[in-house]
């Protein structure tokens, strides 16, 4: 999401509330105006609730009392404000309940190199801030905290890899759990930590991802000195929230995620933050809904879904004259080029007032509330919505569309449907007034790269359906992979010059290929739109056609530093200097607009032709 994107959505959240405004709308603007107010986030509310709860040691000092502390009642009282268990951690998939190890606030491969590790002292040192923050001193604070730490060691290295991956083997009834380790009361656990909204029997299955972990956490409850386990709870309890508390934490968190996973957050402005906490939360339906209304012009739509069909006719087109194909193969390929669905700009849900307020019905975000509240509500929607899921309004269309701010295509296998997400339709990617061969420069290129991609290698092993299945011939396969071995070899020259390494061609295969393919396809496409509604004119000396590919090499165009070269030179997306130029000399069309000599560089003899 590039800097115009994220203003017109911040635009779209600052916007002012109407009459007839959606409560999802209000709620969503809400959310980021209490978010991106640093003056009103505080940890108060979140510091009210701990003392509700009680039984933090570093609240009480020595007036903490362990035999008023019951470890399994402060867990389910502490529910509330974690986003997951605190001792085990409990998911649902389709119905199926499974229980994990509950991971440390530092990752654990971290945690692993040992207490006095540079890495792991940067964790302790952001544990003993948060300690005194909340009113210890530095003497109880270090001492403590040094403790929790060391508890929460412990449980590293508990669970070998060979029982981990015995999970989907070892199938329990909840009853079996109990009789097994009566610790702990194992259906009231799992019915809290899913919030409620699972019903739970001692019949249900479940599936337990390592039993030697529940044994240590058994031996370690029942032989642990209370206090510890308590600062440990609440240790994790702050940990899941600091970046929704005061902003002294919240600095002291980002510094940390700096310091440990080169994290930027810290450098970034908090509008961009409180963004991705909406894009990234359930709030992303209503936001992409008010998105959509907002911004996007149906004749955009319009005009992109037709730039699209004009594509896929092409592709159509292409695959009846690829001699390469024996006929079973190229019938199944027009087959899947035919029942492509296209999925442009936004999904039609994101207009249906009725499902965003039968989807919202469970959340109710008051407009008087603190960005903490709204992010504790929105923690239980998101269970309520994902338990419910079978019962909620179906969003289909919409989840598939994954996020309408994107600024890529995507091609959806399981579904056979190309998507070209909202974020796409704005400068520099489009304009619904400029010249055609700048638009088919700009997202024909990446329309027809997704949709060339699944007819190669890795999309001939899914149908017209979205089934797996291989539908390439034995022979239409031999043929393609020497294809590919020119496109590798081609790959393989190419040293790239700032840093002097060579590209590896085998990695960069699939790219590169539908790079090739779909440059062919959006051109083509393009003069069938001329074909329809006369040429348009050139600009400064240049053919319409010469602009086109002017557009492509622009909607290319990266400034990559040294480290981002390297890494691109071994991944499955080459630097895009290599891949312009890999577009325009294997391509017919662009010797013949620029009059390139037989044989020059961008018009080698040999050219890769994919499709």
């Amino acid at each position: 999401m590039d800097l115009n994107q994220k203003k017109l959505i911040q635009a779209t959240l600052m916007d002012y509330d109407r009459n007839n405004d959606l409560n999802a709308f209000r709620m969503a603007r809400h959310f980021f105006k209490m978010c991106v107010n640093e003056e009103l986030t505080d940890s108060s509310i979140f510091r009210s609730k701990i003392k509700d709860i009680g039984s933090w040691p570093i609240f009480a000092g020595e007036q903490w009392d362990p035999k008023n502390f019951n470890w399994e009642e402060t867990i389910y009282k502490l529910q509330e404000l974690n986003n997951g268990g605190l001792i085990l951690d409990v998911t649902l998939s389709n119905d199926t309940i499974y229980i994990y190890g509950e991971r440390p606030g530092i990752h654990p491969l971290l945690l692993r190199r040992g207490l006095n590790n540079p890495t792991v002292q940067t964790y302790y040192n952001l544990m003993v801030f948060v300690a005194k923050y909340f009113g210890a001193d530095q003497k109880q604070a270090s001492t403590e905290m040094k403790k929790v730490l060391e508890f929460e060691y412990s449980f590293i290295g508990v669970c070998n890899e060979t029982e981990a991956e015995d999970v989907l083997r070892d199938k329990w009834a909840i009853q079996q759990i109990q009789n097994e380790f009566p610790f702990l009361n194992w259906e009231k656990f799992i019915k809290t930590v899913l919030g409620g909204y699972k019903e739970i029997n001692k019949n249900n299955k479940v599936y337990i991802w390592c039993k030697a972990y529940i044994r240590k956490i058994e031996k370690s409850l029942r032989e642990t000195d209370p206090r510890v386990i308590a600062n440990y709870f609440f240790w994790k309890t702050v940990m899941n929230n600091l970046e929704f508390l005061s902003t002294a934490l919240r600095k002291q968190y980002y510094l940390f995620l700096q310091s440990v996973y080169g994290d930027n957050t810290i450098s970034i402005p908090r509008w961009f933050t409180c963004l991705k906490m909406i894009t990234s939360s359930n709030l992303n339906f209503a936001l992409s809904a008010m998105y959509a209304q907002r911004n996007i012009n149906e004749k955009t739509k319009n005009l992109v879904t037709d730039m699209t069909s004009r594509i896929v006719t092409k592709m159509e087109n292409t695959l009846n004259s690829a001699k390469w194909m024996d006929k079973e193969t190229r019938n199944d390929a027009i087959k899947k080029v035919n029942k492509m669905k296209k999925l442009i700009a936004y999904p039609k849900t994101l207009l249906n007032d009725g499902l965003i307020k039968k989807y919202y019905a469970n959340l109710n975000i008051s407009l008087k509330e603190t960005h903490f509240e709204c992010v504790i509500k929105l923690r239980k929607f998101h269970l309520f919505a994902y338990i419910n899921k079978q019962k909620q309004p179906k969003l289909t269309d919409w989840l598939r569309f994954r996020d309408i701010f994107e600024i890529d295509g995507y091609y959806i296998t399981k579904s056979n449907a190309i998507m070209v997400p909202a974020g796409v339709l704005f400068y520099p990617m489009f304009g619904l007034h400029w010249p055609m061969y700048l638009n088919f420069g700009f997202i024909g290129n990446i329309i027809g790269q997704k949709v060339t991609q699944e007819f190669d290698m890795m999309g001939k092993w899914y149908d017209s359906t979205g089934a797996e299945r291989n539908w390439f011939g034995d022979k239409t396969e031999q043929e393609f992979v020497k294809r590919l071995q020119c496109v590798i070899k081609d790959a393989n020259k190419y040293t790239v010059p700032l840093i002097n390494i060579a590209l590896e061609g085998e990695r960069s295969q699939h790219t590169n290929v539908a790079d090739i393919g779909g440059a062919k396809l959006f051109l083509l496409a393009y003069n069938l739109c001329v074909a329809d509604h006369g040429e348009e004119l050139g600009f400064g000396g240049f053919t319409p056609t010469k602009l086109y590919w002017l557009s492509v090499g622009n909607s290319m165009c990266t400034k990559y530093d040294n480290s981002t070269l390297e890494s691109r030179t071994v991944s499955t997306y080459p630097p895009n200097e290599y891949r312009v130029n890999s577009i325009a000399k294997n391509n017919d069309l662009f010797a013949e607009a620029f009059n390139c000599p037989v044989g020059s560089n961008m018009n080698p003899g040999n050219k890769c032709i994919t499709c």
